[in-house]
């Protein structure tokens, strides 16, 4: 007989601290690597070239909204 397993909040509480960033959608354990260094450069990268933009185009609306 097979069972699926459902881990839990608990499941992931009880799981290594080794650098790995475990999560769990719809009891399904996913685990992501931590992130790689050159990919912070780029997104701080595109993150100010983003907000010097916004600076040099005041017609631009940008702002964070939350999700409804």
């Amino acid at each position: 007989m097979i069972t699926s397993l459902k881990y839990t909040h608990d499941d992931l509480l009880q799981l290594p601290d080794d650098g790995k960033r475990p999560g769990i959608i719809d009891g399904e354990l996913y685990v992501t690597p931590p992130p790689v260094n050159y990919r912070q450069k780029i997104l701080f990268s595109l993150t100010l070239a983003f907000g010097k933009f916004l600076e040099t185009h005041p017609s631009v609306n940008c702002g964070f909204f939350p999700r409804i």
